[in-house]
């Protein structure tokens, strides 16, 4: 169906309990399907795609346009294949325009933790404060405003005052304005939203402006997504740099760097630049030889060495010599491009951390540039990003040219010494999963405080937001830190957690009128324990009042599960009907818990609300059934079935895994669950070195449960236990996994997924979870350089079937061939892999903690021929089985017997809402998201046509009255348009555009 695409609204003053509030409803990522009924808005129609683009090469001109999944096919898979192609661009022309930037790279925790980075950066920036109101020819750059904020808020109103004309006269560049500079791999995008608005509403309201550029240099690969989140936030310039080496080689042969960075959607761009060498550092900065370079790098003339001469001051005797070999330097990289026009950067990691270094990068640079500035091939001096690119495409509009533009995502990334970095991807799911969950909780305690009204919880709420906002940073999330560094971040992230989970508490306790018996039964108890359940003592004639809270913005129906004491118990509604229940023993790290069972039923929740559930000690309940369990020894069939009405899944009994489902609507599927280990993997927390020896998982125990809320095949072996489960939803297998890899010793555990399909199914997964990507598996490369990031799902479709697999933490995946997937769970490695944490046991990732993971997997029938474009979307049945792993009901046990929240329509159900959350004391914004949509899918679920309008009036209205509405940007900052009132808004959800796939078009 549709792309995403951003319509920001804000709504102004409204009174609530006697006090004024500014509420910003920001950032609407929207299809183009939707409809604008007034003529003071644009229309955002379906943009025209030439038939060429979908081949792989639109010409625009003498410009290709190809896909970066093409490429990576073309240039990389088939290397050697094909003939090597000139580029029809011609080399820089012509006198050459050069802005050198001195920069740093600073990381908030790799080798170190946060806060022992912090004094380094304190430092780096105190000297560039001191040095640059001296010189006023130095420029500098600084990105990552979870350090700048830190050293800010402790600096005097002279020091700021000085820093803010530093900034306003253009010396001092604020680039990318997100908290961190984070990965793109792993990360979910509310999260990365929520990244750009913390730094930029911190950017605004202390310089009044706000950044124009990106920096991007350190990320392992990059995600089209994540650009496509800064261009909704008001920019389109970026510069990156780790991408495929083979690849980067490539875009420098046909000189098609600079290049515009488009989507498969819309018109959104980023001019991009990537950085033209292995590294981001000095060595790298001024052309091919490193040696040359390296004699540019006037900190080693006091400190370190070179690969070639030593950098020397530079004197009156020496500059002619020098100068030459800059522009010499130069000169072979201009080869590259096809713009005369150049940036050369200049730092490294923690650069800048010595006063000396200022005064000897500057005034050795000055009488270079002042005798290279007298010829004619060269004009160089200190700039900025935004002086490089307001140059550059001076020059582009000049020559009436437009710079080539690629389309994708640059995963996977191999270095220049031809390793993969795709383990990083699974690498300590432990902490992956900490943050997914920390993500739900905060996300929980805005809604519940924005609706409550409480005073007090912003500053708690962006201590916890800005704690998960650090962990996006590209050596946290990735697992790619030294031991105590991961565990710091886990400590904060426990603690953010906590803050939420007071929040929330504090909110239902306001809003219902309880006192401090209201409180989570479903939470992380311990900093290296995931969510435990909390018993439920049910007692004769004490009734236990749970409240259930459902954070989606529409109808939930799903399947609870509890913890009590015992199993006579009986569940009783709001409205006082006993509903059905089953009662099943509780498995605990591969044992049977000898207190307590779980009490499962279902739950019908209205949006953004809470129902309340009674639970009752009943000697013999009327509709609370006790599940039957069967062992492999009383089975004498090689199978199992376990059904729920819609589906039937088929299993072996041996081992309990699923060999085959029966859906009511597409009829028999082949659809195998593996779990096999890797022994012998020799890689590290980045790359996989996949040479050790595979073997199917021994499951030392198989059970069956079945029963009528739900029914279940247990799979346990000493390093995994695996439920398989059904329930009554259509079309769904649910699939939960604890993982325990501590005992063993360079391990790598795998699931597949396989199914049966015709030789042009398509295979996808997501980025960021805000679009999905056609991904392939090559046989004439090795398993790491087929693998990709899997932040949240992954498709296997032909013209009939579709499968997808939605989960709650971040993993990679590979295309296994005969319609399969495998997908990485869990690494154990004992080695560092060469890529700078070093030796020593706090360098091995060998810190790991057993880890529950969910997986839901949708199985749907699709009318059509095969898919072949090169991204796709979610059906509606997998939109929604996403947000229901990713944001599970929240159970509270209270003391009231009815919820009091405010009613609230419903929003469509592809609607997705990201948060409410406050981005000053008095400030408010809410973030809503339309999920693009695969029309082709044969579903039995399905979303109705509603006004948007009706449901943000609702959502305001239970935030406290009547509001006027104003677009803004994604960072809910620069106003785009103003109404007096909501009832102004008049914007619509229909049904959407016919969805074109091979030419064949499809209605909704």
């Amino acid at each position: 169906m549709s792309s995403a695409r951003f319509v920001a609204r804000t709504a102004t003053w409204f009174r609530r309990r006697s006090r004024w509030i500014l509420l910003i409803l920001t950032a609407f990522f929207i299809s183009y399907l939707l409809i604008v009924q007034r003529q003071s808005f644009a229309y955002l129609t379906n943009p025209s795609i030439p038939s060429e683009w979908m081949q792989g090469g639109q010409k625009d001109g003498a410009i290709d346009h190809p896909k970066l999944h093409d490429i990576y096919e073309n240039v990389i898979a088939r290397a050697g294949k094909q003939e090597k192609s000139a580029s029809t661009r011609p080399a820089a022309q012509g006198k050459l325009r050069v802005f050198v930037l001195p920069f740093t790279h600073v990381d908030p925790g790799w080798l170190s933790t946060f806060d022992e980075y912090s004094k380094d950066t304190k430092t780096i920036l105190d000297n560039m404060h001191l040095f640059m109101m001296k010189n006023p020819k130095m420029r500098f750059m600084w990105a990552e405003f979870v350090f700048f904020e830190r050293w800010w808020k402790e600096q005097t109103e002279e020091v700021k005052k000085d820093v803010r004309e530093l900034v306003s006269s253009g010396r001092l560049e604020l680039a990318s304005g997100s908290w961190v500079m984070t990965d793109e791999a792993n990360a979910y995008f509310p999260v990365s939203v929520d990244n750009i608005v913390e730094g930029h509403q911190f950017i605004q309201k202390e310089f009044g402006r706000l950044p124009t550029v990106v920096w991007s240099n350190d990320p392992f690969g990059y995600s089209n997504s994540v650009p496509y989140l800064f261009t909704q936030a008001g920019m389109n310039r970026t510069v990156i740099n780790r991408i495929h080496h083979g690849i980067k080689g490539h875009l420098q042969s046909q000189r098609a760097i600079p290049f515009k960075w488009k989507q498969y959607f819309g018109d959104s761009s980023m001019l991009t630049q990537v950085l033209p060498y292995t590294h981001y550092d000095i060595l790298n900065s001024c052309g091919p030889n490193a040696g040359s370079c390296c004699q540019f790098d006037f900190r080693r003339i006091t400190k370190w060495s070179c690969p070639g001469p030593r950098p020397v001051p530079i004197t009156p005797h020496n500059v002619k010599e020098k100068s030459k070999l800059l522009i010499d330097s130069l000169r072979q990289m201009a080869s590259m491009y096809e713009a005369p026009v150049m940036l050369m950067m200049h730092g490294d990691d923690f650069r800048f951390d010595n006063e000396e270094e200022w005064p000897q990068q500057h005034d050795n640079f000055l009488p270079l540039f002042d005798e290279i500035n007298k010829g004619d091939q060269v004009e160089i001096n200190f700039g900025t990003f935004s002086d490089y690119f307001n140059e550059l495409e001076k020059w582009y509009r000049t020559e009436k040219i437009e710079p080539p533009s690629v389309t994708g995502d640059f995963f996977p990334y191999m270095c220049a010494l031809g390793d993969y970095w795709t383990g990083y991807y699974t690498t300590r799911p432990f902490y992956k999963k900490q943050s997914r969950q920390t993500h739900h909780l905060i996300r929980t305690a805005d809604l519940l405080s924005a609706e409550a009204g409480l005073t007090g919880t912003y500053e708690k709420l962006t201590k916890a937001r800005r704690i998960l906002a650090l962990f996006q940073h590209h050596d946290a999330i990735t697992g790619t830190s030294k031991i105590h560094v991961m565990k710091d971040y886990s400590k904060q992230l426990f603690d953010a957690g906590n803050i939420a989970k007071s929040v929330i508490e504090e909110s239902i306790r306001k809003m219902e009128k309880t006192d401090e018996k209201t409180k989570m039964i479903e939470y992380s108890v311990k900093v290296d324990e995931t969510i435990e359940k909390e018993m439920l003592n049910v007692q004769k004639d004490i009734p236990v009042h749970i409240s259930i809270y459902n954070s989606l913005p529409y109808v939930r129906h799903s399947v609870v599960s509890l913890l009590v004491s015992t199993e006579k118990c009986s569940v009783v509604d709001s409205d006082g009907n006993e509903v059905e229940a089953q009662i099943e023993p509780t498995l605990i790290h591969e044992k049977w818990r000898s207190e307590g069972v779980i009490l499962s039923f279902r739950v019908t929740l209205p949006p953004l609300s809470s129902r309340v559930y009674v639970l009752h000690h009943s000697d013999s309940p009327s509709k609370t059934t006790i599940v039957r369990i069967f062992k492999v020894s009383s089975i004498s069939s090689p199978t199992v079935t376990l059904t729920n009405g819609h589906l039937t899944t088929t299993h072996y009994a041996g081992s309990g895994m699923m060999k085959s489902a029966k859906s009511s609507i597409v009829g028999d599927v082949s659809l195998e669950l593996g779990v096999t280990q890797l022994t012998g993997s020799n890689g590290g927390a980045y790359i996989m070195r996949t040479h050790g020896v595979a073997r199917n998982v021994s499951m030392t125990s198989v059970l069956f449960v079945s029963g009528s809320i739900q029914s279940s095949a247990y799979s346990l072996s000493t390093t995994v236990q695996h439920w398989t489960t059904v329930r009554d939803l259509p079309d769904q297998v649910h699939v939960s996994m604890r993982v325990d890899l501590r005992a063993e010793h360079n391990t790598e555990m795998v699931w597949s997924v396989v199914s049966e399909g015709d030789d042009s199914y398509s295979f996808y997964t997501d980025s960021v979870g805000l679009q999905m990507l056609r991904r392939k598996s090559y046989s004439t490369l090795q398993t790491p350089a087929n693998y990709y990031p899997m932040p949240t799902a992954a498709i296997l479709e032909d013209g009939k079937k579709r499968i997808t697999v939605v989960a709650d933490v971040e993993h990679g995946v590979m295309e296994t061939g005969k319609m399969g997937m495998e997908i990485m769970i869990d690494r154990m490695l004992n080695q560092d892999d060469g890529k700078g944490l070093g030796q020593g046991e706090d360098s091995y990732p060998t810190d790991l903690l057993p880890v529950q993971m969910y997986f839901t997997l949708v199985i749907e029938k699709r009318n059509g021929a095969a898919n072949t474009t090169h991204h796709t979307y979610n059906s509606v049945a997998g939109t929604l089985a996403l947000q229901e792993i990713l944001y599970p009901t929240v159970p509270l046990v209270t003391t009231k017997v009815s919820s009091s929240h405010f009613p609230q329509k419903s929003f469509p159900c592809d609607l997705q809402l990201l948060t409410t959350r406050l981005i000053s004391p008095t400030k408010m914004m809410i973030t809503l998201f339309r999920n693009g949509i695969d029309c082709t899918i044969d579903s039995t679920v399905s979303c109705s046509d509603s006004k948007i309008t009706d449901a943000i009036r609702s959502l305001v209205n239970r935030l406290g009255g009547k509001s006027s509405i104003t677009r803004t940007l994604l960072n809910g900052i620069e106003v785009l348009q103003e109404y007096s009132s909501i009832d102004e808004l008049d914007e619509t959800i229909v049904p959407p555009p016919q969805n074109r796939a091979n030419g064949q078009e499809h209605k909704k």
